[in-house]
């Protein structure tokens, strides 16, 4: 049940009227049952996986408020074990048995059998969701939670529970515990929220996607100037698919007067590469800083070790999002980028203080978004790839590929579409410009004729250009898969 598709509208809807018409105990367990049955919905046998991680973390945060100082360690690595476990074995297990039976047959030994496990669908969000709940209950910054109502619903709340953001308990759980009225203000926001997810994801994300998808599946008759172009495509692509999907999320939420955080903030106008890890997939990132990074010693230790912090960190965040060397690269790219930029930084400063540079200089901010950008792009290039072999043919094609012209026709999409593309990608800057300047929805809800106008456009466009129809099937959002 896609968030771009007709059963989720009717979805929300009959959830939204359920939700306020009963009485205000029984909204939490009017949730709970919404989100069972949207991830039921998808496939039963996922199901299983969720109870698991919610029923094992409940009951050991529980022990490990009530027993001895000293165990409480132990209970905390056993929940780790058993949510972390899940994850590795269903996402991991396979490609580490590869990996072996490869060294293996280069030995000439027998190889290993391959164990075909299915990947339940957001595992990996729900995983981190409570692994960061017992690090909060061992760490006594959240008191473990008691409703079991409650607990579960903060794991598996439908809007957030395939693709994040990875909520916090402190955030959530306190929430859940306020009695929600039926407000318009949120039915405004959620509401303008949500269609503006959903113009993305179907006016720019899903025709992008035909390009890079036409680009990446066929290289030897595209020129270099086409894949380069599929390469920013993707790179743009990544981005709507992932924020119309959290914009969905947030709108939904504030549909139902919950407010789940922030996932992205304007990345792409980034002056850094440093910047753009804390604007992009705030909730994975900031998760990652939480739990991993800090742990290790973040930066308050020698140069050296905060050198291995960062790498492991990304290289980890890499191996997060899928079993693939590719991932590894991608993160481990993005973490060397990093140590660049804190090893250049002093030298920075000073050529900046000699050369009189401001940090306001419009130009020179935009020349650092541009390189910024060039080299996210390219990080993109591994991500976006099947297979290592796949990626350095692409790369081939982008820095080998000298002659040839741009085609239209290779892209996949004609003029039309390449010109509504381009007008929404242009709205999507202009946005994103003022994002950071304003609060654009607050802007837009102080006049209710200006909602309903903003709202009604936004629901033409999707109609006239929007991608559905006979014979269309929704395309998944990017992160389903991870």
């Amino acid at each position: 049940m896609s968030f771009n598709s007709l059963p989720y509208i009717i979805f929300i809807i009959v959830v939204c009227v359920l939700h306020y018409i009963v009485r205000p105990k029984y909204r939490n367990t009017v949730l709970l049952a919404a989100s069972y049955f949207f991830y039921i919905y998808i496939d039963p046998r996922y199901v299983f996986f969720l109870i698991f991680s919610t029923v094992s973390s409940y009951f050991v945060s529980r022990i490990m408020e009530r027993d001895v100082e000293k165990r409480r360690k132990f209970w905390l690595i056993l929940g780790i074990v058993l949510n972390i476990g899940l994850l590795f074995t269903f996402k991991y297990l396979n490609f580490l048995g590869s990996s072996i039976s490869g060294l293996l047959l280069q030995l000439n030994m027998p190889i290993l059998p391959r164990i075909n496990l299915i990947i339940p669908i957001g595992i990996s969000f729900y995983s981190f969701t409570v692994t960061g709940y017992l690090i909060d209950v061992y760490r006594k910054k959240s008191s473990p939670e008691k409703n079991i109502i409650d607990y579960a619903l903060f794991v598996s709340f439908f809007p957030q529970l395939l693709s994040g953001p990875i909520e916090r308990a402190s955030n959530m759980l306190i929430q859940y515990k306020k009695t929600r009225k039926f407000n318009f203000i949120n039915l405004k926001t959620g509401m303008t929220r949500f269609l503006w997810g959903l113009f993305k994801k179907m006016i720019i994300a899903d025709q992008l996607a035909i390009i890079v998808n036409g680009t990446y599946g066929s290289l030897s008759d595209k020129t270099g100037i086409n894949v380069i172009f599929a390469v920013i495509a993707y790179s743009l692509q990544i981005y709507v698919d992932f924020s119309a999907y959290s914009d969905m999320a947030i709108g939904s939420a504030r549909l139902l007067g919950l407010n789940i955080m922030e996932n992205f903030d304007s990345p792409y106008l980034s002056s850094s590469v440093k910047t753009f890890w804390r604007r992009w997939h705030i909730s994975l990132t900031s998760w990652f800083r939480d739990y991993l990074y800090i742990p290790l010693g973040g930066s308050r230790c020698s140069k050296i070790k905060n050198i291995f912090n960062i790498l492991i960190v990304f290289t980890v965040s890499g191996l997060w999002h899928g079993a693939s060397v590719t991932f590894i690269i991608w993160g481990a790219v993005n973490g060397l980028y990093l140590v660049i930029g804190n090893i250049m930084s002093p030298l920075y400063k000073k050529i900046k203080n000699f050369l009189n540079i401001k940090d306001s200089c419009n130009i020179i901010n935009l020349i650092k978004g541009v390189v910024t950008f060039i080299l996210i792009s390219f990080t993109w290039i591994f991500f976006r790839a099947d297979n290592m072999e796949h990626a350095f043919s692409i790369l081939s094609a982008v820095f080998g590929k000298t002659t040839g012209i741009f085609s239209v026709e290779s892209l996949g999409v004609d003029v039309y579409s390449l010109i509504i593309l381009g007008i929404s990608i242009a709205l999507l800057l202009i946005i994103d410009i003022l994002a950071r300047k304003i609060d654009i929805l607050d802007v837009i809800n102080k006049n209710v004729w200006l909602t309903y106008m903003v709202c009604f456009l936004m629901i033409i466009a999707i109609l006239l250009f929007g991608l559905y129809g006979t014979g269309f099937d929704p395309l998944d959002f990017v992160y389903f898969k991870f």
